[in-house]
């Protein structure tokens, strides 16, 4: 019999198999993700790009805005992502069965709210380690996905990518940015209560915000799903 050729998604879940395993389980010991205190961010005024240095990787981390040719990379980052909810059958079927439809990046490309993080080791080696993808929504703007491939987790990526944002919007005179998210693990609500994210109660959300969350119950799994916003104050501008 012929040797199975692996599949792309079978490489990168035999990748992360053994750090996902300790990623989780670190996580779940804590009551949110923990990030390195002595990691230093410098934000840079370029809405281009911004750089981090994490002293305790030893890495930079370069925002920027997503090319065509990154978003193969931006799919292998969202499948990875999903191993984080492995142990909930239920979340890792349908985050796996649902990918981001291929209309929604390229929206992001064209509106130019798609951003990747690109990390450079001390050896010189880059490589794409996360994304976030944004979006207008009844006029704020909305975080539609953020995903760090776990090979490169705790290392304050996704918090970068998140500040980042906010200053795009801030830059772009939005009122505040919301998102949904889920509230039963760590790396999710309570980590962007971290960043200044507040849930949103029912009787508060707008239009669109309502219709995603009333297609969410539709569909049976909105359990643990809220709004959550983070509000600009711009009265000492």
């Amino acid at each position: 019999m012929d040797a199975e050729v692996p599949t792309a998604e079978a490489s990168t879940r035999d990748r992360l198999s053994a750090k996902s395993s300790r990623l989780l389980e670190s996580l779940f010991r804590s009551s949110c993700c923990p990030w390195p205190d002595e990691s230093t961010h410098s934000f840079v005024s370029s809405l281009a790009f911004v750089q981090v240095r994490a002293q305790e990787a030893a890495i930079v981390t370069t925002l920027r805005l997503a090319l065509l040719s990154d978003l193969a990379r931006v799919r292998a980052i969202e499948l990875a992502a999903c191993e984080l909810f492995r142990m909930m059958p239920d979340v890792y079927e349908r985050y796996t069965r649902n990918p981001t439809p291929e209309a929604v990046f390229s929206r992001g490309l064209a509106n130019e709210t798609l951003w990747v993080a690109d990390v450079t080791s001390p050896s010189g080696a880059d490589e794409t380690a996360g994304f976030l993808l944004g979006a207008v929504v009844d006029g704020c703007f909305h975080i539609d996905e953020l995903d760090v491939d776990p090979v490169f987790g705790q290392r304050g990526i996704g918090r970068t990518l998140v500040e980042y944002a906010c200053s795009y919007a801030r830059a772009q005179r939005y009122p505040a940015c919301t998102l949904v998210t889920m509230t039963s693990v760590p790396w999710n609500a309570p980590f962007y209560a971290k960043l200044g994210f507040c849930e949103l109660p029912w009787d508060a959300l707008t239009p669109t915000l309502r219709v995603m969350r009333e297609r969410e119950i539709a569909q049976g799994h909105s359990e643990d799903r809220i709004v959550m916003r983070r509000v600009f104050d711009y009265s000492a501008q």
